[in-house]
């Protein structure tokens, strides 16, 4: 590899990526199996945006451990933030991301929400 290899483009189409990401999620948000979790995903959204408090995904995961019922991992979890700040439920909080506390997340970077118009 020459370096102009290094600083041309990488040869990855940004719309394919996007456009399979909107497939995924609406998979997800058709499938009968995840109804339940996408139902209490739901109302956990609601009730953390109508509290005005910046909140994670592990701020999900929280609540329902809180209720005695635990999330499993891998739920539909990132569709339906998504879901919720297309329709102006939640809103990105512009500030760094954050570390994951929960152990199944190996510490990844999380998205900082708050409610939309909050």
């Amino acid at each position: 590899m020459i370096q102009a290899d290094l600083l041309a483009p990488p040869p990855f189409d940004p719309a394919e990526g996007s456009r399979r990401k909107a497939e995924g999620q609406a998979l997800q948000a058709e499938s009968l199996r995840l109804r339940p979790y996408r139902d209490r995903i739901r109302d956990y959204l609601v009730a953390l945006a109508e509290a005005g408090e910046a909140f994670t995904s592990d701020s999900v995961y929280a609540m329902a451990e809180a209720e005695g019922d635990p999330l499993p991992a891998g739920q539909p979890m990132g569709a339906m933030f998504s879901a919720a700040a297309k329709a102006g439920l939640i809103g990105r909080v512009w500030t760094p991301s954050v570390a994951s506390d929960r152990a199944a997340s190996h510490r990844r970077a999380l998205t900082v929400w708050k409610g939309a118009g909050r």
